[in-house]
């Protein structure tokens, strides 16, 4: 049996191999590409040289020794690497879990330090009562016997984790819970972080392990905590996501000037030579989350890896489409918001930036109570003035209409 090796000549990023194997009941001779070698023998397979093909080595798969290798898998920076990877995870986690969406969304949202602890302070009149971490509020708990169950999985030539660590900065990589090799750490600090070719652009890129962070918090049956929900609403689901990055954005220094000379909410925070927390990649993420999680998960039976294939390949030629998907699913919970949907979608936009639509001289964050349960659940609470957050929102939604339409 010939195990190919084909390179894909595209401009996607390699990330890693994966062996795809099977049990057999006969000895069985293996044939293996050169250029597979080392990958097959990390597997703790030893290979000879092929008398008859000297661009291949043998190896005999045995029903009590190795498996055979059917096909080596490149796996890239793209939606297909990615479905691929995630459909495996649920292999792993389907006769462990009774809902492993829950559990694969937490995975992957864990690979960063960053989204599995931030601490805020809860205060009353100026005084911090106690201190929280927010992600499993949000997002909900996980079980690490079962993470340990999918980083330890070898049999297939890479960690699963490994993966994942590539579309992150190697200081945000959570080694304590999922552990790593030296060769990620050299591979992470030397090549950087990879971002996901998006499959609806391909000259955009989408931060894949923020967009699952932010479906994490967003999907409905996500084990978000009963306190959380009785204090705040279901307000976090935007928090987490689209709202939490422009609570952000109105920190920045510099803004407001652009701002108010007309610069496009693009040009400010995407097409600058400043990094910006808002940044293309980001909020991408977030306005896939959204739809991801509420147009696939939260009304169909599909697994986590189906709704991305589907999502993706819904949209496929249609960049477009996905502003006006987010339109919907972001209006989807009106929140008590009256109107129609654009009337729900400005409103949510002004009263998670502390202002409101109607009424330019309201400001909500003076409205203590009203911003605890509505406003900055995971990032800092906005110091920026109320124009400024008005200009914001104004901008932010021209940039969604103007997305659709273009």
């Amino acid at each position: 049996m010939f195990v190919e090796s084909l390179e894909e000549p595209c401009e996607k990023k390699f990330i890693n191999k994966y062996a795809e194997i099977e049990n057999v009941s006969n000895n069985t001779t293996v044939y293996i590409a050169a250029c597979d070698k080392e990958f097959v023998e990390a597997m703790g397979i030893t290979l000879s040289a092929s008398s008859n093909n000297p661009n291949y080595y043998t190896y005999v798969a045995k029903s009590n020794g190795p498996k055979r290798i059917t096909n080596i898998r490149r796996l890239y920076n793209d939606v297909d690497s990615l479905s691929f990877v995630l459909h495996k995870i649920e292999e792993l986690a389907i006769n462990y879990s009774f809902d492993i969406k829950n559990e694969v969304l937490a995975y992957v949202r864990t690979m960063s330090m960053v989204y599995t602890t931030n601490e805020k302070d809860i205060t009353f009149d100026g005084i911090t009562i106690f201190t929280v971490n927010m992600w499993p509020l949000c997002a909900g708990t996980y079980d690490p016997s079962l993470f340990a169950t999918i980083d330890e999985d070898y049999q297939h030539g890479m960690f699963f984790r490994d993966y994942f660590y590539a579309f992150l900065k190697y200081e945000d990589m959570n080694v304590d819970l999922h552990g790593m090799s030296l060769n990620n750490l050299f591979e992470a600090y030397y090549n950087g972080q990879v971002y996901l070719v998006d499959p609806l652009y391909s000259f955009n890129s989408i931060d894949l392990i923020h967009m699952f962070a932010s479906i994490d918090g967003i999907y409905s049956t996500t084990g978000a905590n009963s306190l959380l929900i009785l204090a705040y609403g279901y307000w976090h689901r935007d928090v987490v996501s689209w709202a939490g990055d422009l609570q952000d954005a109105s920190n920045e220094n510099g803004i407001e000037s652009s701002l108010l000379n007309g610069e496009s909410f693009e040009n400010v925070f995407f097409y600058t030579e400043e990094e910006t927390v808002c940044s293309l990649p980001d909020m991408l993420g977030d306005i896939d989350a959204m739809n991801i999680a509420k147009l696939y998960l939260d009304t169909g039976s599909f697994s986590l890896s189906e709704c991305v294939t589907e999502y993706y390949g819904y949209n496929a030629d249609n960049y477009h489409g996905r502003f006006a998907d987010f339109l919907c699913s972001m209006t989807m919970d009106s929140q008590g918001l009256n109107g129609t949907t654009i009337d729900i979608f400005e409103k949510k936009v002004f009263l998670l930036l502390g202002a409101d639509r109607d009424n330019p001289s309201l400001n909500q964050i003076d409205d203590s109570d009203y911003c605890q349960s509505k406003y900055a659940l995971i990032g800092e609470t906005t110091q920026g003035n109320l124009p400024l957050r008005r200009l914001l929102a104004f901008s932010y939604i021209d940039y969604i209409y103007r997305e659709m339409t273009n």
